[in-house]
């Protein structure tokens, strides 16, 4: 499978280079902080998923889309955060039916039992899914975005190059995915140390703090016999 369609790039032609280069900040983000600010991307990403399901509903409704839009988008990004593992067995059942209808042979395409299996592998293993989800969309949009502006200033073609080159493109978002899962994981591990680094002093007292204050160990009574 083909990370970078050319279809999605022929798609993305035309776009203006402030859009992508918005694109292309905000996948790097998603790529490296997915972990560290992962109730910050669910709440997002259900927040714009919400305004344009209201913006598609809008028609069977008497009323404006705008309001059906922004009243779904705030609705479902407040309820995301409260439901945040609801949302992380969604998109990890997603993702895994997805990986096995287009990469496993025909006789395996069952939705359900792997929908299924991979909500349950989201809500066990959350941390690790969190991170392979986020890297995964952050690699994708960085690499959408980062073509789309070279397409713009005119260096390629884009389709056209990734349709000549994509599975030296595959490879390459295949390793930003590992690399950007091992980032998320340094960076994970150093802010629990410093979280623990900074709460053990405060638990334990040193000895020097307690001479300094004598009157804490100071007892007014003679020990029995």
């Amino acid at each position: 499978m083909q990370l970078l369609d050319p279809k999605i790039l022929q798609a993305c032609h035309g776009l203006s280079w402030g859009v992508c280069a918005i694109g292309l900040v905000i996948g790097l983000a998603l790529w490296a902080t997915g972990w560290w600010w992962h109730r910050f991307w669910i709440v997002s990403f259900s927040t714009a998923m919400g305004g344009f399901i209201g913006l598609w509903a809008s028609q069977w409704y008497a009323t404006k889309p705008l309001v059906v839009s922004l009243l779904l988008a705030l609705a479902v990004g407040m309820m995301s955060l409260a439901l945040i593992r609801v949302v992380a067995f969604v998109m990890c059942g997603s993702a895994v039916y997805l990986l096995v209808h287009f990469q496993a042979p025909v006789s395996w395409d069952a939705p359900l039992p792997w929908f299924l299996a991979g909500g349950l592998l989201g809500i066990v293993l959350f941390r690790l899914w969190m991170m392979v989800l986020t890297s995964c969309a952050g690699t994708l949009l960085a690499g959408y975005s980062a073509l789309s502006l070279l397409d713009y200033v005119g260096k390629i073609q884009a389709a056209d190059f990734a349709s000549a080159k994509g599975a030296l493109l595959t490879g390459i978002c295949y390793g930003g995915i590992i690399g950007g899962v091992g980032l998320q994981v340094w960076i994970d591990r150093r802010r629990r140390r410093r979280e623990e680094a900074e709460t053990v002093p405060a638990a334990q007292p040193t000895a020097s703090s307690a001479s300094s204050r004598p009157w804490m160990t100071w007892r007014p009574y003679r020990r029995a016999g």
